[in-house]
């Protein structure tokens, strides 16, 4: 059950959504949904490496997802989701391999070249819930010089957290390229660096002095991060969905005074994927 706080919350986003709208909505309006079925080498939640993989790449996660959004016209929509990590790397507090759901509702409404985006998320996992809040503002620069670089900031707030974390804010900047190869294959290119702000929002232990001791982490740029992404669109025909198969590597470098718990500061990772779009 999704508590009311975080109904509450979804409720707000759709109404400061609708607010910037023409009072009729568009007759365009439309549905789309997506499936996707994932193998990670990592789990990196804003540049921390959640299960310590560091250099290895022999033991994914399996990461299915599904989304759905609402296309109202006007430039605005809604759309909801979950996330999950399956693996048995420890022993699970929801049931069998599943270490957690991801779950988030969002709207978003786009005024000329600028979108803002607002979604609120539950991560359900270690027997409690984290909840978040983002907030996206990103601009399309084809009109400015031609193509889209996408740029992008992302305020992403926790403000519950998962047993002893603290809450506390990120700061993520990102810009990315798209390059179509042909009509099946697109290449992507996305780069991104993460600002900490608040003190204390990662936090590892190290042994000083014979006693394994909590560290906690600094404010201040907590990961870089570039990768090549690829999607190829598979023939299976439009009567079973646009299914693709996709995939990619990044390289990570994540500072080890304000990210204490990841076992490598640099490292690479890597994805494949099976995903359906209607």
């Amino acid at each position: 059950m999704i508590p009311s706080n975080l109904t509450r919350m979804c409720g707000a986003l759709l109404l400061l959504g609708g607010a910037a709208l023409p009072a009729s909505l568009s007759a365009q309006a439309s549905v789309s949904g997506s499936l996707a079925f994932d193998y990670n080498t990592h789990f990196i939640s804003y540049g921390s490496d959640v299960w310590g993989t560091g250099d290895e790449l022999s033991e994914p996660t399996f990461n299915p997802s599904v989304g759905v959004t609402l296309d109202f016209g006007n430039g605005w929509g809604a759309y909801t989701g979950a996330w999950m990590d399956i693996n048995n790397k420890v022993a699970s507090n929801i049931g069998g391999t599943l270490q957690e759901v991801d779950v988030w509702v969002g709207s978003y409404v786009s005024v000329g070249n600028v979108t803002l985006d607002a979604a609120v998320q539950q991560w359900i996992y270690g027997g409690d819930v984290e909840e978040i809040f983002d907030f996206a503002v990103s601009y399309d620069t084809t009109d400015a010089i031609g193509f889209n670089l996408n740029p992008a900031v992302k305020a992403h707030y926790r403000f519950e957290g998962n047993g002893a974390q603290d809450t506390g804010l990120i700061l993520d900047f990102s810009v990315g390229y798209d390059l179509e190869v042909n009509e099946s294959l697109s290449l992507s290119f996305p780069v991104a660096i993460g600002y900490v702000v608040d003190s204390g929002y990662y936090t590892g232990t190290a042994m000083i002095g014979g006693v394994e001791t909590t560290i906690e982490g600094d404010s201040g740029i907590g990961y870089y991060t570039a990768g090549v992404g690829f999607t190829y669109a598979l023939p299976f025909g439009e009567d079973f969905g646009a299914w693709d198969l996709h995939g990619g590597v990044s390289l990570y470098h994540t500072p080890e005074d304000v990210i204490p718990a990841n076992p490598e500061e640099t490292f690479v990772t890597a994805n494949l994927g099976i995903g359906l779009g209607w």
